[in-house]
Parts: C-alpha cells; structure tokens; sequence
C-alpha cells in the first residue's frame, strides 16, 4: 500500500509518511464500539498497553482520526518509543499482524501530528484576512501558530482534537540479507525510532518505503 501525506498535517520532518492509503476492495463493515469512562475501548481485539509518556492532557473533543505509518519495523520499537520521557506517539497501534494496541486514552491528548497546513490555501478558500494572515509566514512552526489558533473546521483537526493510529509500516529484510541501500532510518537525539523516508533511486520501485 503505498504512503501519501495528509492534506492538512506538516511533517515533523521532511521524511514522515503520515498517512497510508487502503485498497478499496476491502468491503466496509460498520461495527460498534464501546469506550469505558477513562477512554479505554473494550474489545478482545484490542490491547491495552497504555504509555504514560506520550499523554500530554485533556482532549475534550474529537473532530478527525489521523492514520500514521511508523519508520520502525515491529510494534515492539514503536512501544518501547513511547516509553521516553516527552515522547510523541498516537493513541492506537496496529502491528503487521493485525493486533492492535491502545496505548493512550481517547479521552486524552498525544503528540502525532506536525504543524498544521493552512486549510484555507489548500482548498482555496482563504478570505481577504487570512491571506493577509499568512502572507510571509514560513510553513512549519510560523503557520502552525496561526492554525492551531483558529477553530476546527477553519483548520484541520490536530493533537487537541485528533485521535492518532499508528500501522507498523516498515518492511523488514529477510533472513540473510541487507537491508535495501535506498532505504534509511531516522532516529531522534533520545535514540527513539522515527520515520523513515522514500530515497528516490534507479532502483527505488524494489525498496522498502519507509524504514
């Protein structure tokens, strides 16, 4: 499946894929939820794993779901990720074999989203004052602010009011071989696992997308 960018989300940096396309051969079944009083969901088919780290406060309201591709090759480097201390992570983990993980409450803010993207530049609906707003503004933190400042649907959901799921993306070698020289790994100062990137080469169409 291959990755795309979400319209509204800045990267955190040049190289994440913030958002996997699905094929839609798959048919659509609606199916209910039921969340407990501290945001937990209860269902056998999911995991808690809670990581009190990538909590950062209150969410009081949920205006998007954002989907997430992660740089590491297993579940386990996304979690153990999630046990340092001011760690970004999502709220759901699903790990190649389908399991999933619920490793933040949805009742509670984490930090999977970069900066916003103007809505308004994206569907070219920006009024007079908000192209005033935005004119010179650099994209990244500058336009961010000005985002994260209007109310949703003005903007695009965030990490105030987005639940984040993250699918374990990164193709692993097999036994025996190297991994693709195309592909590359990115780590944070804290030596944490992040995204991976795209490396465009002759021979780009045989490597992993990510890792």
């Amino acid at each position: 499946m291959p990755g795309f960018r979400v319209p509204g989300s800045l990267d955190r940096d040049a190289s994440v894929l913030v958002a996997q396309s699905f094929s839609a051969r798959a048919p659509i079944r609606a199916v209910s939820i039921v969340i407990d009083k501290a945001g937990h969901v209860q269902d056998a088919n999911v995991t808690l794993a809670l990581r009190p780290m990538i909590d950062h406060g209150p969410m009081s309201k949920v205006n998007g779901i954002i989907v997430h591709q992660t740089g590491g090759a297993t579940a386990r480097s996304a979690l153990d990720a999630y046990l340092v201390r001011g760690a970004n992570g999502a709220h759901f983990l699903i790990d190649k074999d389908g399991t999933i993980y619920q490793t933040a409450s949805v009742h509670r803010v984490t930090h999977h989203v970069g900066h916003l993207k103007p809505r308004c530049r994206v569907e070219m609906t920006c009024t007079p004052a908000e192209t005033k707003a935005l004119t010179g503004k650099r994209p990244g933190k500058e336009i961010g602010r000005i985002e994260a400042a209007k109310a949703w649907p003005d903007r695009y959901p965030g990490n105030a009011d987005a639940i984040g799921i993250e699918l374990v993306g990164a193709a692993s070698p097999k036994p025996g071989t190297s991994r693709s020289p195309c592909c590359r790994t990115h780590s944070s100062s804290t030596g944490a696992p992040q995204y991976g990137r795209i490396r465009r080469s002759p021979n780009w169409r045989t490597c992993c997308t990510t890792g």
